[in-house]
């Protein structure tokens, strides 16, 4: 016997169908290829200034074509965890690439921290995903630094520490094999 439904639980079920057909997809999709997987744009969605945003997106688009690059990409044979493992065996365990490895990245307005009132741009900690960004300060940086610090940042969250090495020593690393 046929029952009808609302118009509401018509489009629930089409719904449920729809997303049972294409989420599956979608997943293998990812883990098919999954070196080579990357956002198209930065995750900024918690960035509610728009210009910040597009600073951030911008400067990931450039840290990932950067890192797409031999010389960049081996910057994390440069450096280890806090516990003195080798970022490349971060990447191997994660199944990454250097440049895929910013998908992970989540950035964050950290314009109300203490840390964003001094000559901070960003800031996270060593295997955090999330990055802080100094929305007062990033957008104000030119673009090719701005690419720089992302790629410092992504060192952290894939678990290099500070002090040691000390945040210049990380950035003239960065500089010499991205810059």
């Amino acid at each position: 016997m046929f029952v009808p439904r609302s118009s509401a639980a018509r489009t629930a079920t089409s719904c449920a169908w729809l997303c049972a057909g294409i989420v599956p997809l979608l997943i293998a999709s990812v883990h098919a290829h999954p070196k080579e997987a990357s956002a198209a744009v930065a995750d900024v969605a918690m960035i509610r200034d728009g210009g910040v945003s597009a600073a951030v997106e911008r400067a990931t688009l450039g840290a990932r074509r950067r890192l797409a690059q031999e010389d960049c990409a081996e910057i994390v044979d440069d450096f280890t965890t806090v516990s003195g493992r080798p970022l490349r065996d971060v990447l191997a365990e994660l199944q990454l690439t250097p440049a895929a490895a910013l998908s992970r990245v989540i950035f964050r307005e950290g314009r109300e921290s203490a840390a964003c009132r001094g000559a901070v741009a960003a800031f996270t900690g060593p295997g955090s995903r999330v990055v802080f960004i100094c929305g007062s300060r990033f957008p104000d940086i030119d673009r090719a630094r701005t690419e720089l610090i992302v790629i410092h940042e992504l060192l952290h969250t894939l678990g290099v520490g500070e002090l040691p090495p000390r945040s210049s020593e990380i950035d003239r690393a960065v500089a010499m094999r991205c810059g």
